[in-house]
């Protein structure tokens, strides 16, 4: 830790009236927030929207190119999973003359498809390869997000290449996929500012200045 901010911190907890009795838990929990912080300043600060607003996440700044739901692969997707379930949006940073790094999100409605049947598609792509047909779904891991929220997932190694992870919350509305090639030191990260968003609220004519639609005369 940065030597000024852990002198920083006890002065600010004398401060503010910190010393009595709490000293050691609040100091504690500034230092995690201090941690916390530093981590997420690897992500954008505004996060990327995708299924018409309901899905959001955060991506890191290293990426520098982007291509949307409507681009053919293999652009946007990992070079073991071209066909990324729900496939939205493709992050990419080039690799110097070796394959470039790659973030691919994909979101599947609940309603549409089960998690399970998304797994499998992407195990059985994975598995095409003769190298990696060992390759497995690991057990639920839980990531908590800065709000304290905690999610569930599933994550897969292709070993040497990069991971595939699968929101695997309960009573879930959507089926993420953040798929990555290389840079997956940071999926933890990044799956820690998974949010779902409330459905968008219609617009009200009247409060948005408009003419409210007229209703046919009497006969």
């Amino acid at each position: 830790m940065d030597r000024r901010l852990a002198a920083w911190i006890p002065l600010m907890l004398v401060t503010t009236g910190c010393l009595s009795g709490g000293y050691e838990t609040q100091y504690k929990q500034a230092v995690e927030r201090y941690r916390s912080d530093s981590q997420f300043s690897l992500l954008h600060a505004q996060p990327v929207t995708v299924a018409g607003g309901r899905v959001a996440v955060r991506v890191p700044k290293t990426f520098d190119g982007q291509v949307d739901g409507t681009t053919p692969p293999p652009r946007g997707r990992p070079s073991f999973l071209q066909d990324v379930p729900g496939f939205q949006v493709g992050f990419e940073r080039a690799g110097g003359g070796g394959a470039p790094a790659i973030l691919s999100l994909g979101v599947v409605p609940k309603a549409e498809r089960r998690r399970e049947d998304v797994e499998a598609a992407i195990l059985q792509q994975v598995r095409a390869d003769p190298g990696r047909q060992a390759a497995q779904w690991g057990q639920l891991r839980e990531e908590t997000s800065r709000t304290g929220q905690v999610g569930r997932w599933k994550v897969l190694d292709v070993a040497g290449l990069g991971e595939v992870w699968v929101s695997a919350n309960e009573e879930q509305e959507f089926c993420t996929v953040l798929a990555w090639q290389s840079a997956s030191e940071l999926a933890p990260l990044v799956a820690r500012t998974l949010e779902i968003l409330p459905p968008p609220q219609p617009v009200d004519p009247a409060a948005a200045g408009q003419p409210a639609a007229s209703q046919p005369a009497a006969p």
